[in-house]
C-alpha cells in the first residue's frame, strides 16, 4: 500500500464486520454457537478495467479462507465516490514547503464510537448506540466558502480518536482503552493506545434529595445521594474541530449521551461587510455554519420485540361543582397515548404545541397495574435543519429532517450515512430517507431509534483562538418510564438520612445514617509523574515520525499506561 496509486488496487479499511443481531442474542442468551469473528474490508481498484469500489466480509479471523460480497452493499461503489486517500493527497515534499513558509504563523495563530449489549441489574437495555455521522454544513459569499460541507465518516473518524491527554482529556483516574484499525495508508495496524477512557464522576448535583425541615407539615429529616456516574468518553478531532463524545451511565437506570465541541475555527478574508460572518480580527470572519450529529440506538426492552408510542400531553376542560368563577370549566393537564404503527408515523418533528414525550416500551408484559415496561427518549439537542429537502446538500442528511425517527431494525440498513455521502451528496449512497419511505410496520417489532442533534454556530471573537466547550454541549437521555417497580438508585449506598433527636420536646442531637460508607474516606488517585512518562513515551500523546522514512508509526511497540 505505501507504493500504491491513484491506478492501484489497494485496502481502504478493515475493521470488525457486526455479526447478524438474531446470531450475536442467540450466542450471548440462548447458548448457541458463537459467530465467526469476520473483517469488513473496503477496496479500492482504480488497477481494474473499470475501476470502483468493492465492500467484502473476510473471515473467519484470524486465519481468514473466504470473502463474501457485504450483504448491505452487493454492487461496487463507483470509482469517482471513492473517499480520498493520503494516495492522492498532496506531496510531502509540498507539505514541508507549506510548512517552512508558513508553519510559524499558523502556529501563532492557533496556538470515534459504538456500545454494545448495555445491560442494567442483568437486563439487556440497549442492543447498540452507535455515533453514525458528524456533519457540519458553511455559508460564505466566495464560491469556496458556499461549498464547505463535511460528512467526517469520510475521514474514518476510529482514527481520529487518540491521544487522550491524561487529567485534561480525561481525570487522572480513568483508565484507557485502546483500539486497531487498518487503513490504506499502511500495511501495518494503526494502534490507538488512548482512543476511549472510562471514569467514575461525582457530577455535584444531588441524584436526589428532600429537606422535610417542619414539625408541623411532615416529620422533620434530610436525605440525599451524591450522583456519581460512569463515563465512557472518547475525543474524535476532524482537522480544526474536536467532538468530545461521552456515554454516561447513572444509577437510576438512565443513559445519557452528550457531544461537546472544541477547536479552532475556518476562517476566511472579509473583504466586505455581509450576512455570513463577522470581522473578528483584521480581515478575518468566521462562516456561519450548522453542526449535525446523527445516533443510532437500538433498544431491546425485556426483549427485541418492542413497540414506540408518543404520550401526547393535551389539555383537559372539564366541569366542578365547587368551582366558582364565571368559567364553569377546570382547565387542567391530561395524557393520551398515541401507538405509531408505521415507520412513516414514527417519524417525529418536534412541534412545541403539541408537548409530548417519547416512549419504547415491551407490551407483551406488564405489571401488577397494567403498566407496560419502557424507556423515554428525551433529546436536548434537537436542531431544526432549514435547508428544503431535496436541495443542495440535503439529500446526503435526510436524517436531519427528524429529531427522532423510528424504524423496522434490518442487518442491511446498518447505518445512516457512509463514508461516501461527500462526493456526491446529492445522490448519496446511503439515502436515510428510504429506511422510511417503505413505512414498514413497527408494532412489537425489532425496532431502531434515529436521533439527530446539532447546533448553529456564528463564530464571535470570542471563538479565537480556540472555541471553548462551555454551553456547547448538547445530550439526548435514555430513561426508564415504568421499567422498575422503584428508584433502583434507592439501593446505593452513597446516600445519607438525617433524623432528629428530641429529648422530652428538645432537640439534642442527630442521628446520621450513611449505610456503612465512611464519611472520613476519600478515593485518591496515586501521585503519577504524567510528564515524564509523555517524554519516554512521545507517542502517547503525538503522531509520531519514522526518523529514516518520516512516515507514521503505525506500529503498537509503545505501550499504553495503565493505572496499577
Amino acid at each position: 500500500m505505501s507504493n500504491a496509486t491513484i491506478r492501484s488496487n489497494y485496502i481502504y479499511l478493515a475493521e470488525l464486520y457486526l455479526p447478524p443481531k438474531e446470531a450475536v442474542l442467540n450466542y450471548i442468551d440462548n447458548g448457541f454457537t458463537k459467530p465467526p469473528r469476520e473483517a469488513h474490508v473496503i477496496l479500492i481498484r482504480g488497477g481494474d478495467s473499470k475501476p470502483n469500489v468493492l465492500e467484502i466480509v473476510v473471515g473467519p479471523l484470524p486465519f481468514p479462507n473466504g470473502y463474501r460480497l457485504v450483504p448491505y452493499r452487493p454492487q461496487p461503489i463507483p470509482f469517482f465516490q471513492r473517499p480520498i486517500t493520503s494516495i492522492e493527497n498532496i506531496s510531502q515534499k509540498l507539505k514541508e514547503r507549506i510548512n517552512k513558509e508558513f508553519g510559524k504563523a499558523l502556529h501563532d495563530l492557533y496556538g470515534g464510537p459504538r456500545l454494545f449489549d448495555i445491560r442494567f441489574q442483568g437486563q439487556r437495555i440497549v442492543y447498540e448506540i452507535s455515533l453514525q455521522e458528524l456533519a457540519s454544513f458553511y455559508s460564505g459569499y466566495k464560491p469556496t466558502e458556499q461549498n464547505f460541507r463535511f460528512f467526517d465518516s469520510r475521514f474514518l473518524l476510529g482514527l481520529r480518536a487518540k491521544y487522550l491527554m491524561h487529567g485534561v482529556d480525561c481525570p487522572n483516574d480513568a483508565t484507557y482503552m485502546s483500539t486497531y484499525f487498518l487503513d490504506g495508508s499502511s500495511e501495518i495496524p494503526v494502534y490507538n493506545s488512548r482512543a476511549f477512557c472510562v471514569f467514575e464522576l461525582n457530577t455535584g448535583l444531588p441524584l436526589r434529595r428532600h429537606h422535610g425541615y417542619s414539625s408541623t407539615s411532615s416529620h422533620r429529616f434530610y436525605e440525599g445521594m451524591v450522583s456519581v456516574v460512569l463515563t465512557v468518553r472518547t475525543i474524535i478531532t476532524v482537522f480544526n474541530y474536536d467532538y468530545i463524545i461521552d456515554f454516561i451511565f447513572y444509577p437510576t437506570g438512565g443513559i445519557e449521551v452528550k457531544v461537546t465541541v472544541s477547536g479552532v475555527i475556518i476562517a476566511a478574508y472579509h473583504g466586505r461587510k455581509n450576512p455570513y460572518g463577522f470581522e473578528i480580527s483584521k480581515h478575518l470572519m468566521g462562516l456561519i455554519h450548522q453542526h449535525l450529529f446523527h445516533f443510532k440506538v437500538d433498544m431491546d426492552i425485556k426483549g427485541k420485540y418492542n413497540r414506540f408510542e408518543t404520550i401526547d400531553i393535551e389539555n383537559d376542560a372539564v366541569s366542578s361543582p365547587s368551582y366558582t368563577y364565571s368559567d364553569s370549566n377546570i382547565q387542567q393537564l391530561k395524557f393520551a397515548r398515541k401507538l405509531k404503527e408505521t415507520e412513516k408515523e414514527a417519524a417525529y418533528k418536534h412541534n412545541f404545541k403539541q408537548p409530548k414525550n417519547l416512549v419504547i416500551s415491551n407490551n407483551y408484559i406488564k405489571d401488577k397495574f397494567g403498566n407496560t415496561p419502557g424507556y423515554r427518549i428525551v433529546n436536548k439537542g434537537m436542531t431544526y435543519n432549514i435547508y428544503p429537502p431535496g436541495t443542495r446538500y440535503e439529500p446526503g442528511i435526510t436524517w436531519s429532517r427528524y429529531q427522532v425517527a423510528v424504524t423496522r431494525r434490518k442487518d442491511n440498513e446498518p447505518g445512516s450515512s457512509s463514508i461516501y455521502q461527500t462526493n456526491k451528496p446529492d445522490e448519496p449512497i446511503v439515502r436515510f430517507q428510504d429506511f422510511i419511505d417503505d413505512d414498514e410496520n413497527i408494532v412489537d417489532k425489532d425496532i431502531v431509534a434515529w436521533l439527530t442533534m446539532g447546533f448553529y454556530h456564528i463564530p464571535v471573537k470570542e471563538d479565537l483562538p480556540v472555541t471553548h466547550t462551555t454551553g456547547e454541549s448538547l445530550s439526548f437521555f435514555l430513561l426508564p418510564f415504568n421499567y422498575f417497580d422503584e428508584n433502583p438508585a434507592m439501593a446505593s449506598r452513597n446516600a445519607i438520612r438525617i433524623d432528629p433527636i428530641d429529648i422530652e420536646g428538645k432537640t439534642k442531637s442527630l442521628k446520621v445514617e450513611r449505610y456503612g460508607v465512611v464519611d472520613d474516606i476519600n478515593c485518591i488517585p496515586p501521585k503519577y509523574n504524567y510528564e515524564q512518562l509523555m517524554k519516554r513515551n512521545p507517542c502517547l500523546v503525538v503522531e509520531c515520525l519514522d526518523s529514516e522514512k518520516n512516515n507514521r508509526v503505525k506500529s503498537h511497540v509503545f505501550q499504553e499506561f495503565r493505572w496499577q
